[in-house]
């Protein structure tokens, strides 16, 4: 083998060693930090939709206990006032397929649409659970109104149970408030929250029953059977994380879990929430890099081995140019040694190493954006300053008008003095929780700071920024009802704070998404330098106080 074949060789194994060690530093480094941040993604989203369950499942305990104790319920006297009642608490709250009052004997003397009236249910939980206390039944089929109730889905119905007893003032019990929980709530809960999470849009939500029994699904054959897992015990036993484990159909996934714990009387049904992305899924950006990284080294390896030999030689020919004059020297005593010039040819190659290592720290570059990349704020579970980048990186190319709103809290630092950091916390929590249902799937509300939030909306006119004074004003009026918040073991505290938002549009306002944000920011300004629960847009010359 010739000393030319020998150094284009050597090049190779050199530039195919270190493109396969920094390949595998890389997958190893990126997939694990990867993995990572999805389980925590995964995790924060199952107590996320955990805390929903358990919020909506108060909230409805709540409404039955205040309908159960009307007047028109404890007389028990006026069916058609009861009806009346029933009626209207079916057109305003949804969620409520069916609504019964029963007598102290089972019957139903009043119910949705009539449904059941007449029939005698005293063997049902709903009836005989509820004799002095509240009753919650945990998720179970529709025996009896299967049939009865309308179905435009067409899907099996199923129902959580909420019963109170109807007490006079004597103390006698007059009958039982019964209702029928539709659990299509808690699928229409997991959708929102896959909605609203644009990096969780490979995920998936379930909910397990306290035996195992798998709730809710959006793998029909899942529902109702049950599943070994991991996760499923873990949460079980009270305890939030994530794991990558293999499910029945034999694909591994990072899978996020905990369990629901109730909220104020509640003390909930022993669910747990698991959430789940595939694992290959969500290593796929990594595997695309690497393809590039591969396809980019093999076209650099091929460069530089058609580039080696050519240079080689000229590498070569000094040695030889040495060589000979070696030779000469050995037959011709006293010859002297001849002025070789240096080869240059080497450094040349070094450049050329230099070229492939640069492109390798570009790819690494680009696996350190991979790994950092996150853009969910912990706290509240709104996007951060990363997640607002990404949504206008998604919006450039287009010259749809849009609105920002900059808003602050009026007497934040009030709440963390009085009540400690824990208490401001979950003020911002709850903040958070109002705000995410105020905002459309196309617009995005972020904590740009401690107290502070950015939304951005979509605007049919730029040079109309009623409809964003609208929002502003609403925003100003969400936030300023009152919170209520438990500290450690304390009775719970009610506070009350405000707002004050400042309103920009693009392009009236700015030409760019920076400019449009300073100006919504310096209107916010002058708002709270005005006063308290007020808003300034940018596009006017006064102050307006929310109503």
């Amino acid at each position: 083998m010739t000393f030319r074949l020998q150094i284009v060789l050597l090049a190779a194994i050199l530039l195919i060693t270190a493109i396969g060690a920094t390949t595998a530093v890389f997958v190893r480094l990126s997939s694990k930090e990867l993995t990572r941040e999805i389980g925590r993604s995964m995790s924060v989203l199952a107590t996320e939709m955990s805390d929903r369950l358990d919020r909506e499942m108060s909230v409805r305990i709540a409404e039955v206990r205040v309908l159960a104790g009307l007047p028109s319920m404890r007389e028990m006297t006026r069916t058609d006032v009861i009806q009346r009642t029933i009626d209207s608490l079916q057109d305003e709250v949804s969620a409520f397929t069916w609504v019964g009052i029963l007598d102290p004997e089972g019957s139903v003397i009043a119910a949705t649409d009539g449904v059941l009236v007449g029939k005698n249910i005293s063997q049902r939980p709903v009836f005989t659970e509820a004799q002095t206390d509240i009753f919650i039944g945990d998720v179970h089929d529709a025996l009896l109104l299967a049939k009865l109730l309308p179905n435009p889905t067409g899907e099996a119905m199923k129902f959580v149970d909420i019963s109170q007893p109807v007490i006079d003032e004597s103390g006698a019990l007059k009958g039982i408030f019964a209702a029928h929980l539709s659990w299509r709530w808690a699928r229409d809960v997991a959708n929102a929250l896959l909605t609203f999470n644009a990096t969780d849009r490979m995920a998936e939500i379930f909910v397990v029953a306290r035996d195992g029994t798998i709730l809710l699904s959006p793998v029909p054959e899942f529902i109702g059977r049950s599943v070994s897992l991991k996760s499923i015990g873990a949460a079980s036993r009270g305890e939030t994380g994530w794991v990558v484990e293999d499910w029945p159909d034999g694909r591994a996934y990072v899978t996020g879990y905990t369990a629901t714990d109730g909220e104020g009387s509640y003390s909930g049904l022993g669910w747990s929430v698991l959430t789940r992305a595939p694992a290959d899924e969500a290593l796929r950006p990594v595997t695309d890099i690497v393809a590039v990284m591969v396809a980019a080294a093999l076209l650099i390896l091929f460069a530089a081995c058609a580039l080696g030999m050519l240079l080689s030689g000229r590498l070569v020919r000094p040695l030889q140019a040495m060589t000979d004059a070696a030779e000469k020297m050995r037959v011709e005593h006293g010859r002297s040694f001849p002025d070789i010039p240096g080869p240059r040819e080497v450094r040349t190659l070094c450049s050329a190493f230099q070229s492939l290592l640069t492109a390798l720290t570009s790819t690494e570059r680009q696996a350190e954006y991979l790994q950092d990349k996150a853009n969910t704020d912990p706290l509240t579970g709104l996007a951060n300053r990363a997640g607002l980048d990404a949504f206008f990186t998604q919006r450039e190319g287009g010259d749809r008008p849009f609105a920002v709103l900059a808003l602050d809290l009026d007497d934040f630092k009030r709440v963390n003095d009085t009540y400690g950091h824990d208490a401001g916390d979950a003020v911002l929590r709850q903040i958070a929780e109002r705000l995410k249902r105020m905002f459309r799937s196309t617009d995005i509300i972020a904590r740009s700071g401690g107290d502070e939030f950015l939304a951005v909306i979509g605007i049919p006119d730029a040079d109309d920024d009623g409809p964003a004074q609208r929002i502003a004003e609403r925003l100003i009026e969400v936030i300023s009802a009152s919170i209520e918040i438990t500290r450690h073991d304390d009775d719970p505290v009610t506070v009350s704070i405000g707002a004050s938002v400042g309103l920009a549009c693009y392009p009236r306002d700015g030409a760019d998404r920076e400019s449009v944000t300073k100006a919504a920011d310096d209107a916010l300004y002058t708002a709270k330098r005005a006063g308290k629960r007020r808003f300034v847009s940018a596009g006017g010359d006064s102050v307006v106080a929310a109503s």
